[in-house]
């Protein structure tokens, strides 16, 4: 019976969400030169998804004859690097009874609430691209993460949107103030609700985290860098301590996130936040040069970024034709020809052009069709892993990557 391979299992989990990785054999090399056997056989006595306790991670541990002190080594060593992922729950609950996440060190393995997963490979790869030293996984996890941008996600098998598109601020339409007769039918009672108001989702978070754009530093790593700002991408609760705790984010408190919000908004950077309602886990501040995400929706696909609940209307009575918005859509959706010209298909509902927009000419109102949300991170996860589960089974079928 052949002996199975660990690093090529290893790699076969990480292609389960996304599909087979284009860089595969330059990838597995990689782990072959970062991981041992055993490193791998710790990592698999990570639940598939989930989460474990210390002391349920020992009992396993030792089970295959690895001693507590191997493994507080193991872990140690693979946090840093992304392949484990640890925070400690806390007894403080918000509002709703959920524990908040400590952002303490990893200075002790068995803290009490310290609880232990699996690090998927977006996790991993921003964990690499972020490091400062280079070796051969951080330049995989680069090959790998610059081939999702250029590639737009072709392999990745899921329909459903990772993220949505939330418009800038300002933008947003203002809820309709008008008197409602007793008795009257309302059609569509929609408004701006606090998951579009980015500003109120920040407030509601209790541990927040900044880091840098893992999409830019990749292209940074290739020598492809832009002028963006860079320390953008932000982390909610349990992955704002898993960054943390890893020494891969710095903590901020809700004064700071909302400046480094304005901040995007002002550099042309585009809002996307996970496809789903309450809590959130992050808010990414995106450029097309360099995001994935971006060049995807660029391209027509929305498997990776869902558009916002909004597009853009034009009033063009105080236009005065000076391009502004031509030049900040990111997705090419306007174009002048004697008139403002707008693409409803390529429209995303970012509202850079309104933001940007001097003569107040454009605005933001409610698309007719409103792309679903979720209703909370639990509800996305489980369409997405079905997603990816079908799409394994099809390419075994088939022998395609998508």
């Amino acid at each position: 019976m052949a002996q199975t391979d660990l690093h090529e299992k290893l790699c076969g989990y990480y292609e389960f969400m996304l599909g087979t990785i284009p860089n595969r054999d330059e990838f597995i090399a990689a782990l072959r030169h970062t991981l041992t056997e055993d490193d791998i056989r710790v990592i698999f006595l990570l639940p598939f998804t989930g989460e474990i306790t210390y002391d349920r991670f020992v009992k396993k541990a030792t089970k295959i004859g690895i001693s507590p002190e191997e493994l507080e080594k193991v872990i140690r060593r693979l946090v840093p690097e992304g392949f484990i992922a640890t925070y400690v729950r806390t007894e403080e609950r918000d509002f709703a009874g959920r524990a908040y996440p400590s952002t303490e060190p990893l200075i002790s393995v068995h803290t009490k609430g310290r609880v232990f997963a699996r690090g998927e490979i977006i996790s991993m790869t921003e964990m690499q691209v972020r490091k400062p030293e280079h070796d051969p996984m951080r330049q995989a996890a680069a090959h790998w993460m610059d081939a999702m941008i250029e590639g737009s996600g072709v392999t990745m098998p899921n329909k459903t949107p990772y993220y949505r598109i939330i418009p800038k601020e300002p933008t947003l339409p203002k809820e309709p103030r008008r008197k409602i007769l007793v008795g009257e039918k309302i059609e569509d009672p929609r408004a701006v609700l606090p998951f579009d108001v980015v500003s109120q989702m920040v407030r509601n978070e209790h541990v927040m985290a900044v880091a840098d754009c893992y999409c830019r530093r990749t292209k940074t790593i290739l020598g492809e860098g832009c002028d963006c700002p860079t320390e953008t991408c932000m982390y909610f609760n349990e992955l704002a301590a898993l960054q943390i705790n890893a020494g891969r984010a710095r903590r901020i408190d809700t004064e700071e996130a909302i400046q480094i919000l304005r901040m995007a908004a002002d550099s042309g950077l585009i809002h996307s936040v996970s496809n789903c309602e309450g809590h959130i886990n992050c808010i990414c501040n995106c450029c097309v040069h360099a995001c994935g995400i971006m060049r995807s929706m660029a391209q027509g696909h929305r498997n990776a970024g869902g558009v916002s609940r909004y597009q853009m209307i034009y009033s063009g009575e105080d236009c005065d034709q000076c391009g502004i918005c031509v030049e900040v859509c990111p997705m090419n959706a306007l174009s002048l020809n004697g008139d403002l010209h707008h693409d409803e298909q390529r429209c995303i509902g970012c509202g850079s052009c309104v933001y940007k927009c001097p003569t107040e000419s454009l605005s933001m109102t409610w698309r007719e069709e409103a792309p679903k949300i979720y209703r909370d991170s639990t509800s996305l996860n489980r369409q997405l892993t079905i997603e990816a589960a079908v799409g394994l089974v099809k390419r075994k079928i088939t022998g395609r990557a998508s």
